[in-house]
């Protein structure tokens, strides 16, 4: 038997074995069903319903319903908000880190060259009177911080005061009819 016959005999034995694995635990998660019951709409909770805690003693989860989080979140997306952050970064010049070429270059130092950073991250209103709460990494050394709300409108943020032990901040935009949490 050759190498090549050989190794092509591998490859396709490892082939199996795994799709024979695959198949094994696709069957697993389909008969792991220890209700017996089918998917129906009546035990599935919906939105309109009021939401039960995986963590609680309620009977109605115990009973083999599916436990939705779709009313908490329904409750809790107006109050998100995307919060949009610039700051300039310094970029070293290498040019004038090659030795011959920084001796060919005027005797002057190195000009500056910044470039603009853009950061993207979210935070919670918290307070109707416009604190919204965020993480600190997202706005440390921003110039310009700036609010996305979920009724589209843009607002410019003020840094109201932050933790870095928790990594955590507060910023206060200054608008009427905020969704809180």
């Amino acid at each position: 038997m050759t190498l090549k016959n050989h190794t092509s005999q591998l490859f396709f034995l490892f082939l199996s074995a795994t799709a024979g694995f695959l198949i094994a635990l696709i069957l697993y998660f389909l008969l792991q069903n220890n209700t017996n019951e089918p998917l129906t709409h009546s035990n599935v909770v919906t939105p309109q319903e009021e939401f039960i805690s995986p963590a609680s003693n309620n009977n109605q989860a115990a009973s083999g319903r599916i436990t939705s989080f779709a009313p908490a979140v329904n409750r809790a997306t107006p109050a998100v908000v995307n919060i949009f952050t610039r700051k300039r970064v310094k970029q070293p010049n290498t040019l004038y880190n090659n030795g011959t070429l920084r001796a060919l270059i005027e005797k002057r130092p190195p000009p500056s060259q910044y470039k603009e950073e853009n950061n993207l991250g979210s935070g919670v209103i918290v307070s109707s009177q416009g604190h919204i709460l965020t993480n600190n990494h997202l706005i440390s050394a921003a110039e310009d911080i700036e609010v996305l709300l979920k009724d589209g409108r843009y607002l410019k943020a003020s840094i109201v005061g932050r933790d870095l032990e928790t990594d955590l901040a507060l910023l206060k935009v200054s608008a009427r009819k905020l969704s809180t949490i």
